[in-house]
């Protein structure tokens, strides 16, 4: 929207404040009650608006375009931004009183290709909302195909992620979704590991009881997940309490293979030490079962 309509649909507009404007028209802020106004892509918008967004938010009132009295609100706003806004006000793009006017709660979301352990939950939840909305039939996905998911580094997160299972669902003729069905581009090939040190000390090699399967993914540069012969439910991954049981085996087995060193486990399933110690306390993995 060009900054004029912007302003006229936030902040509203008076009878005669310019041609077209017929009829008094209340703004957004105000249409809201005591509800919530969530403005998308907060980085894009203009610097002149953004200072008049700024006392309107210090505030809590709008003069509306060719107004003489200003109107209270009472909406609860959420911005969102793909944005650097550090690296915008350095640029002199974005407004650092406006920015720390709106930094209350701040809740940052990590790409999907960070948080690969929601994409069984999400798949679950989309494949309800199209069997609803599109009377698209649910089906299971093989495990191959949902560790090839879990994988793909999804450069367009959720909405990516969306498009290729309704893609896959659609045209798909299999009562199991396989990878091929989802026609994922090839992520770009991996940097050649750096040759190993001449001076490596001997305890650093692979342990000469690791199984062969587990030898090609130990020497490359940057961790892998693991990849082991799992215990799957008949007829694919069908829920996510199915999911569930296979990823608690997954990281039993990292366990066991690291000597439970959690660090070294982490690494091999791909997911932050933060976040495993929050799945052993969801699983209830202790120490203690070290025996399995």
């Amino acid at each position: 929207m060009p900054e004029t309509l912007l302003e006229s649909e936030l902040f509203g507009y008076k009878r005669g404040a310019f041609t077209g404007a017929n009829t008094d028209k209340e703004g957004l802020l105000r249409l809201a009650g005591e509800g919530t106004v969530f403005l998308d892509e907060i980085g894009e918008l203009p610097l002149g608006l953004q200072a008049k967004l700024l006392r309107v938010i210090q505030e809590r009132e709008v003069l509306p375009i060719g107004g003489q009295r200003v109107e209270p609100f009472k909406a609860r706003l959420i911005s969102a931004t793909h944005r650097d806004l550090r690296a915008q006000i350095k640029r002199g793009l974005f407004r650092e009183d406006l920015f720390f006017r709106l930094k209350v709660v701040q809740i940052s979301l990590p790409p999907l290709r960070e948080r690969p352990e929601d994409i069984p939950p999400l798949i679950e939840h989309l494949q309800a909302r199209f069997h609803e909305d599109l009377r698209i039939p649910q089906r299971a996905l093989s495990p191959h195909a949902l560790r090839c998911l879990m994988r793909h580094p999804w450069p367009g997160n959720v909405r990516e992620l969306e498009n290729a299972l309704k893609s896959a669902l659609i045209l798909s003729k299999g009562a199991t979704l396989e990878p091929a069905d989802f026609a994922l581009e090839a992520p770009p090939p991996a940097p050649p590991p750096p040759p190993p040190p001449q001076d490596s000390a001997p305890d650093s090699a692979p342990d000469s009881a690791t199984p062969t399967r587990l030898a090609p993914m130990l020497k490359r540069p940057s961790p892998a997940r693991l990849s082991l012969p799992l215990a799957v439910p008949q007829g694919g991954v069908q829920s996510r309490a199915d999911w569930e049981a296979i990823e608690r085996a997954e990281i039993i087995a990292a366990l066991v293979h690291c000597r439970w060193n959690k660090t070294k486990a982490a690494a091999m399933l791909g997911i932050s030490r933060r976040n495993l110690y929050r799945k052993l306390l969801t699983y209830e993995i202790e120490p203690a079962r070290r025996g399995q």
